[in-house]
């Protein structure tokens, strides 16, 4: 596991944990792992609390291809909307 610290959008310091195989997945995508991290910190400093489920899912959708993460949230959409 990855650890990363960071600070919420309020300044509180966090921390998340990431699997090492999405981490660098994600490094690749991004260039780089300096940039990796800068970027996954300033999706923390966004938001009101971060978790570490939340940084995988901004990663992962990064990553995948374009197909598969539209697949994905078409069938999130419908699968919320039924809920409702």
């Amino acid at each position: 596991m990855i650890i990363i610290d960071g600070k919420n959008n309020a300044g509180k310091r966090i921390s998340i944990s990431i699997d090492e195989l999405i981490y660098q997945l994600y490094c690749i995508e991004s260039n780089g792992e300096k940039i990796a991290r800068n970027e996954i910190r300033n999706f923390m400093e966004k938001r009101d609390s971060s978790t570490s489920r939340d940084v995988r899912s901004m990663i992962l959708m990064e990553v995948i291809k374009p197909k598969l993460k539209k697949q994905y949230l078409e069938q999130t959409l419908i699968t919320h909307e039924k809920k409702k």
